[in-house]
C-alpha cells in the first residue's frame, strides 16, 4: 500500500533536506525516501551541536525560514574553525546536502577521526637509542 501523504516527524533542527520532500519525485523521477542517509544527516547535526553548542540552523527561529534554509541547496552551513580538522571533516561528510554524497555508516566508521592512523611500532633498537639519548645528560642513568 502506497502512502499518499507523508507527515514529517521530528525536530526541525535535526531533519535532513530530503525529509521535507518525502514521497515526492526528484529531477530524475525517483521517489524520494528517507532512510539511513537521513539518519546520517541527523548525526551530523548532533555532532555540530556538540562541537559548536548549537545546531547548524539554530539562527533561524521562524518555522518556515528554518525549512527554507534546510532545503535550500545553495544555503551554506557555517563552520567555525576547529583545531581538529578531522572532526570538522567528519561533520561535513555527515551534512552533505546531496544524500547520495553523504557518507554512509561503513565509511564513517573508517574515517580518520574515529580510526586515527597507528604509528609504526618502535623496534627495540630505536627504543634503546631514544632512552640513551634522553639520559645522555644524566651520569647516573648511563
Amino acid at each position: 500500500m502506497k502512502c499518499e501523504t507523508c507527515y514529517a516527524v521530528g525536530t526541525l533542527d535535526y531533519m535532513s533536506p530530503e525529509a521535507f520532500m518525502c514521497n515526492e519525485t526528484d529531477a530524475n523521477g525517483n521517489i524520494i525516501k528517507c532512510g539511513r542517509p537521513s539518519d546520517i544527516w541527523s548525526l551530523g547535526c548532533i555532532l555540530y551541536q556538540m562541537v559548536y553548542g548549537r545546531t547548524p540552523f539554530a539562527d533561524y527561529t521562524n518555522f518556515w525560514a528554518k525549512i527554507k534554509v534546510i532545503t535550500d541547496p545553495n544555503h551554506e552551513i557555517r563552520y567555525e574553525p576547529l583545531s581538529n580538522l578531522w572532526l570538522l571533516d567528519l561533520i561535513k561528510k555527515c551534512l552533505a546536502r546531496d544524500r547520495k554524497e553523504r557518507w554512509m555508516i561503513p565509511q564513517l566508521l573508517q574515517h580518520p577521526f574515529l580510526v586515527p592512523p597507528i604509528p609504526p611500532p618502535l623496534s627495540n633498537r630505536n627504543l634503546i637509542e631514544l632512552v640513551t639519548d634522553a639520559c645522555s645528560e644524566d651520569p647516573e642513568a648511563t
